[in-house]
């Protein structure tokens, strides 16, 4: 079958159930199914049926304005390091030629990306590394990691790879103390759910971990936009609805204790003073 056939069949198939489901919301109506009582029963089949409300989390899509995708976070209310990021443009200067892309898979994050990741990870050394959430910047780290620092990895779905401790756990079902386990230059990698939810990983990460952290400690934030919104293409394609950058700008403002360090599109880098 052709690509061109297979999106027509694809679309078809599209069609038909967008018409089924309008036949069965006929005959049993939307707010039947999302009662209360019948909660637990969707739950179990790995869904949640949840009315449009100003209550739920996600939000009335066709009342976003144009205006929202344009806001800017309040960056001058946010503490910068302009001489900390000077120091990283010379260590990706210095030790990014070292990385070939077609050495490591593609992944989700651009090369630059992976080249400021592997460029700190050489500058600094970091004695521990301990990462939420792994995928192609794990390779990274891996190869940056020539001092042969401690470097471990928690993820519930990740991979097993020579140079890393994999604990296939969730982080809020992992038993260490982070907190306690990072030193001063220990670099904390964050690449998680990007949503708060009661007891999940964004929840135990800004209010149990990080303000434990020691003084020096550096931390990566993935798929961060502290330049503006989330991206609106990305939003409407996937119907993914994040928040984890809203908890991290407003635990950034008017904080004395963090400072930016570094920042793109896709991450930014922090560090406890």
């Amino acid at each position: 079958m052709t690509k061109k056939k297979e999106q027509k069949k694809t679309t078809n198939n599209k069609k038909i159930i967008k018409n089924a489901i309008r036949i069965i919301f006929k005959f049993m109506p939307i707010k039947w199914m999302s009662r209360k009582g019948l909660f637990e029963i969707w739950e179990e089949k790995g869904v949640h049926i949840t009315p449009v409300h100003f209550y739920e989390p996600i939000p009335y899509t066709k009342e976003i304005k144009e205006e929202d995708w344009k806001r800017k976070p309040l960056k001058e209310y946010m503490l910068f390091n302009k001489k900390a990021e000077e120091r990283i443009n010379k260590m990706v200067k210095k030790y990014g030629k070292e990385l070939k892309e077609n050495e490591i898979s593609k992944g989700q994050s651009s090369f630059e990306h992976k080249k400021i990741l592997y460029s700190i990870i050489r500058g600094t050394k970091p004695k521990r590394i301990i990462e939420i959430g792994s995928g192609a910047t794990t390779e990274v780290m891996i190869k940056a990691n020539k001092h042969k620092g401690k470097l471990t990895s928690i993820d519930p779905y990740g991979k097993k790879r020579k140079g890393v401790k994999m604990v296939k756990k969730k982080l809020e079902d992992y038993e260490g103390k982070i907190e306690k386990e990072l030193k001063k230059r220990d670099i904390l990698f964050i690449d998680s759910t990007h949503n708060v939810k009661i007891g999940n990983d964004v929840w135990k990460l800004y209010l149990n971990i990080i303000p434990k952290l020691k003084k020096g400690i550096i931390i990566h934030i993935h798929d961060i936009n502290i330049e503006g919104e989330y991206d609106k293409e990305f939003v409407k394609r996937n119907r993914i609805f994040w928040n984890e950058q809203y908890l991290l700008e407003c635990f950034l403002m008017f904080n004395k204790e963090f400072e930016i360090i570094y920042k793109g599109k896709e991450f930014v880098w922090i560090k406890r003073k």
